[in-house]
């Protein structure tokens, strides 16, 4: 495992972990594949995810927000199975939507205003 989740071990138990975790915190999680593409031993997808928080997540109380962010997988197969993983989620862009962290952009938008 080769996404960096600073919540999970990157390994097997941690992958099986972060998932039991965000289906609690999103039981209405939906992954929408936009484009997949395969050549060799590598499968690539380009993915949308959508939910509502309505459990705790990363040991804070649900925030009953929606939210909507882009995802790419490289998943690597030997023999039939899936043996490697790359990914990235856009997991600040959720957590913005969540409301568990500020956004910099409108930080710095507020602050140019007050001048």
């Amino acid at each position: 495992e080769h996404e960096y989740d600073t919540h999970f071990a990157g390994n097997k138990r941690g992958v099986k972990k972060a998932f039991q975790h965000y289906f609690a915190a999103i039981p209405d999680m939906h992954t929408k594949v936009n484009f997949i593409m395969a050549e060799g031993d590598l499968v690539t997808v380009q993915i949308t995810t959508t939910g509502t928080n309505t459990g705790p997540i990363y040991g804070r109380p649900a925030t009953n927000k929606k939210f909507e962010i882009n995802g790419a997988d490289i998943i690597r197969f030997k023999n039939g199975k899936a043996v490697e993983h790359w990914g990235y989620q856009e997991e600040g862009k959720m957590l913005t939507q969540l409301g568990l962290i500020r956004s910099l952009m409108k930080e710095e938008k507020s602050q140019a205003s007050d001048k």
